[in-house]
C-alpha cells in the first residue's frame, strides 16, 4: 500500500509538500537527504490510515484532522534529551551527595535509588 514511500525522494513535489506542511505546523525542518527518515516514521501512520501514497497523507493534513496532525508531528518529532547534557547536578551528586550519604550510618547498607 505504501510502496510509494520506498522510493521517497527529495525532488517528489509530494515530498516538498509533506515538508512544507512539517514546517508550518510544528517548525520542524527536514533537511535534505532525509527523505528515508520521512519514509520510515511515518510508514505505520500511512498503513493504519490506508494512505496509498504521501500526496494523500499532505491533504489529509490540510483538513480538520487534529489526531492525525499530532501522530504525524510525534512521529517526526526526535523525542531525544541529553540527559548530562547539564554537568553541575552530576557533579553534585558525586562530590557533594554520594559522601553525605556515605558519611551517614543510616545508608550505610542500603542502596541508592535515583
Amino acid at each position: 500500500m505504501v510502496d510509494a514511500l520506498n522510493n521517497l525522494s527529495e525532488n517528489d513535489e509530494e515530498f516538498t509538500h509533506f515538508c512544507d506542511f512539517l514546517e508550518k505546523a510544528s517548525g520542524i525542518t527536514i533537511a535534505p537527504g532525509k527523505s528515508y527518515l520521512v519514509s520510515a516514521r511515518i510508514r505505520q501512520i500511512m498503513v493504519d490510515n490506508q494512505f496509498a501514497n504521501l500526496q494523500q497523507l499532505v491533504d489529509a493534513l490540510k483538513g480538520y484532522n487534529n489526531r492525525l496532525k499530532q501522530d504525524v508531528i510525534d512521529a517526526m518529532t526526535t523525542n531525544e534529551t541529553f540527559w548530562f547534557r547539564d554537568s553541575y547536578p552530576y557533579d553534585y551528586f558525586v562530590k557533594t551527595l554520594l559522601p553525605q550519604w556515605n558519611a551517614d550510618s543510616n545508608f550505610e547498607h542500603r542502596p541508592v535509588k535515583i
